[in-house]
C-alpha cells in the first residue's frame, strides 16, 4: 500500500508541475531505442539490444573474476555446508 500511495503522490506532483506535457518532445533517436526496428528485419531494436546485453553480461558473470565476485556477494560458506534437514 505504501508503494501505491507513494506512486500516486509523486504522479500527482508531476501532473501539477508539468500538466499534460510530461511525456512529449523526445528526439527521434531516443524513441528509436524503444520503438524502432533493426534495419532490414522485423526484429524490434529493444529485443536485439536485450540479447546483445544478455550475452555480454552472461560472459562477464561466468568468465571473469569480477563476475565471480558478483555471484559471491552474500555467500555464506557455512550455510552451504550445513545440511538443511537435521
Amino acid at each position: 500500500m505504501a508503494t501505491l500511495g507513494t506512486y500516486a503522490f509523486y504522479r500527482g506532483i508531476a501532473y501539477v508541475l508539468l500538466g499534460d506535457q510530461a511525456g512529449r518532445g523526445y528526439p527521434p533517436a531516443f524513441t528509436y531505442l524503444g520503438q524502432g526496428m533493426v534495419p532490414g528485419t522485423l526484429i524490434p531494436f529493444s529485443v536485439a539490444l536485450f540479447f546483445v546485453l544478455a550475452v555480454v553480461f552472461g560472459l562477464v558473470l561466468h568468465r571473469t573474476t569480477f563476475g565471480r565476485y558478483i555471484y559471491a556477494i552474500g555467500n555464506n560458506e557455512n550455510a552451504l555446508s550445513t545440511p538443511v534437514c537435521r
